[in-house]
């Protein structure tokens, strides 16, 4: 009896780590549906919405734009000069000035001599699409009806053809510029920022790196334009106009609210099935853009919002070697709070082409700059722009020749008086944010557009 029951026992003995691994995974199942039943709980008691029907506002009343936009905007084509080889717009020199694309007669990408006629062929093929594009970009409601909750099987299919379309318009507005028609040009000005309208209700971080990039491309349209001669004020008050009604930093907010219920979603959908898992995990992995190495000092404050964020979904209370294997710190949640920067640098911008409009709306009138921007004040802008970089009034300098400099302290959040040189390690100037000051640019001299042409004809 004695040998038998020791058997028994030492077979239980080797049986029970099988056992307990078998187990393993059904106790893992049931405590990671507790947390997440907790952690929703912690969210809707801090007035978090988590289900579409609570984020969702009302689809205001009117004619939803988004459908005859998409149609239309499918059908654009191109001989390749507009897409591949589109004329130069606001291209920084090492100085800090830029060239103004549009008073170029021709221009050399690739080695290839481009010219104006070849993209008004592009532009005349396709201008009863792009009448269609503006008209739906006239409409008062533009929705996409996004689902949120489909997570990772959530389809964008339709982030492409803004971004497209906004190359379309900025080159036609240039071509129009070439031409001297700043009536055609300030149609497709205005159409190119409608265009982050068209991702506006979408409500996801994705879509909105797309509204900055293409308000990114419009800031470059609108440097352009306000070089050119002949405009009205009533003109650039329309262009005002409709840069007023574009918003970033608020539109992130939502967003953000957005991902939280896209994240649940995903959460509820890893569950059920080990496919789910590994495609939401490595996607998540894969859509994460590389974090910046060179700026640690500058960034405390950021780098603080993006401990918050990785505590909202892992407190810093439940954190342990055991649990770091369990909810590995995806690199999409840097991600969530490198949006952060970029909504607020999309903002800086946005503060910049207002008041560049603004005083090019002053100098029509009086001839002259203004000593300050607060004599802008309530003429032309309902109050002095904000920098969003440190929180102040947009920077402005009157000089004694009665130019003026206007700029934000850029991405090092420090004022050096608008100085356009390059930031410490920053090799690429054609880029104003790698400068310590992002100084809104005076047009390139005769000197530096003749080396501009040198270079490009070399194929630098």
């Amino acid at each position: 009896m004695i040998p038998n029951r020791r058997k028994r026992i030492l077979i239980l003995l080797l049986l029970s780590p099988v056992f307990l691994l078998l187990l393993f995974p059904f106790i893992e199942r049931l405590r990671g549906h507790v947390a997440l039943t907790r952690f929703k709980r912690h969210l809707a008691s801090r007035g978090f919405k988590l289900t579409m029907a609570e984020f969702k506002s009302p689809r205001p009343t009117g004619e939803n734009g988004a459908r005859a936009f998409f149609q239309a905007a499918r059908q654009l084509r191109s001989n390749s000069v507009l897409v591949t080889n589109p004329p130069p717009r606001m291209q920084v020199t090492p100085s800090g000035r830029a060239i103004v694309g549009f008073r170029e007669e021709e221009w050399v990408e690739y080695k290839c001599t481009n010219r104006w006629s070849e993209i008004a062929a592009d532009l005349e093929q396709n201008e009863a699409t792009l009448q269609v594009i503006r008209t739906a970009l006239a409409k008062t409601v533009f929705d996409n009806d996004v689902d949120l909750t489909a997570g990772s099987s959530t389809v964008f299919v339709h982030r492409t053809p803004p971004k497209t379309a906004s190359q379309w318009f900025a080159v036609q507005a240039q071509l129009c510029l070439h031409q001297g028609q700043n009536k055609e040009a300030l149609e497709n000005l205005i159409a190119e920022s409608r265009l982050t309208r068209v991702l506006e209700q979408d409500h996801i971080l994705i879509s909105e790196l797309v509204r900055i990039a293409i308000a990114s491309i419009s800031r470059t349209t609108v440097w352009e334009a306000l070089q050119a001669e002949g405009w009205t004020d009533s003109d650039l008050a329309q262009l005002s106009e409709a840069w007023q009604s574009t918003c970033f930093a608020t539109n992130m907010t939502h967003d953000l609210e957005g991902e939280l219920i896209f994240g649940l979603s995903e959460y509820d959908a890893m569950r059920t099935s080990n496919s789910n898992a590994v495609n939401a995990i490595y996607g998540m992995q894969t859509f994460a853009p590389p974090a910046d190495s060179d700026r640690a000092e500058s960034e405390k404050s950021l780098s603080a919002i993006e401990a918050d964020l990785l505590r909202i979904v892992e407190p810093d209370t439940h954190r342990s070697f055991y649990n770091d294997l369990r909810y590995p710190q995806n690199p999409y949640f840097g991600a969530l709070a490198n949006s952060l920067r970029k909504s607020m640098k999309a903002e800086t911008e946005r503060s910049l082409v207002l008041t560049a409009i603004s005083l090019k709306r002053y100098g029509l009138r009086s001839g002259n700059s203004p000593p300050t921007l607060q004599s802008l004040v309530p003429e032309f802008l309902p109050s002095v722009p904000i920098d969003y970089m440190d929180g102040q009034p947009i920077k402005y300098r009157l000089e004694p020749d009665n130019t003026s400099v206007l700029y934000s302290v850029g991405e090092d959040y420090k004022d050096d008086g608008g100085d356009a040189s390059a930031l410490p390690g920053k090799t690429g100037t054609r880029n104003i944010w790698n400068r310590k000051d992002l100084v809104w640019p005076q047009p390139a001299s005769p000197e530096e557009i003749e080396m501009f042409r040198k270079e490009k004809r070399a194929g630098k």
